[in-house]
């Protein structure tokens, strides 16, 4: 009632007051939904937790299903975000009024999975890397490096990409370059918060 009056605050602390007496899996979406809503579309840890046990209650609703499946892509995880938008999307009625927002989202995981398992230096090739003598280290990410540059010559709308090589160029020292591909993530993620993250740790202000 609350929510249909506008009033989300009440309405979130409502249905927290009558899921502490009573599970019901309908009502823990509609609390984790309102959640997201209050976070601006991101899935909160609690709202998650809900959404986990009202799949557990419930293991063909669409609704928990596609929430976690978003709740993985934004947590970087894009593999499984494209798996569980893709199992909605095989559950849903072909006249579905949610497809056409399903296919963005499950080009958007397509696209952030290829990014994902792109050539080019991983955070963890990074960290392995620190390990190998300086000169082996110093060729293995230059060559790494130098594969995803080549490659996102070839497909400049990959955001995730220009992460990634800022991220390297970053480590390498080649702050002018790290920059320079971070400005291409921007522009292609501005509302994105790890851009926000590397511009710090480039010293490169908000």
């Amino acid at each position: 009632v609350e929510r249909r009056r506008g009033n989300l605050a009440q309405a979130v602390d409502a249905a927290r007051r009558a899921l502490a007496i009573r599970f019901e899996p309908a009502l823990a979406l509609d609390l984790a939904e309102m959640l997201a809503i209050a976070a601006d579309g991101a899935v909160t840890p609690e709202a998650r937790r809900l959404l986990e046990q009202a799949r557990a209650a419930a293991p063909d609703d669409l609704r928990a299903r596609y929430y976690l499946a978003l709740a993985d892509l934004q947590a970087g995880d894009a593999e499984a975000a494209l798996a569980g938008f893709r199992a909605v999307e095989r559950m849903s009625p072909p006249d579905a009024a949610w497809r056409p927002m399903l296919a963005e989202r499950i080009a958007e995981a397509e696209t952030r999975a290829r990014a994902e398992a792109a050539p080019g230096p991983t955070r963890e090739q990074m960290e392995a890397a620190a390990g190998l003598p300086p000169a082996e280290r110093a060729a293995m990410i230059e060559g790494m490096v130098a594969r995803l540059a080549e490659r996102l010559r070839e497909t400049p709308d990959d955001a995730e990409g220009w992460l990634r090589l800022a991220r390297a160029y970053r480590v390498m020292g080649r702050t002018a370059d790290a920059r320079a591909a971070l400005e291409r993530a921007a522009a292609l993620l501005p509302d994105d918060p790890r851009v926000v993250a590397e511009k710090m740790a480039l010293g490169a202000g908000g």
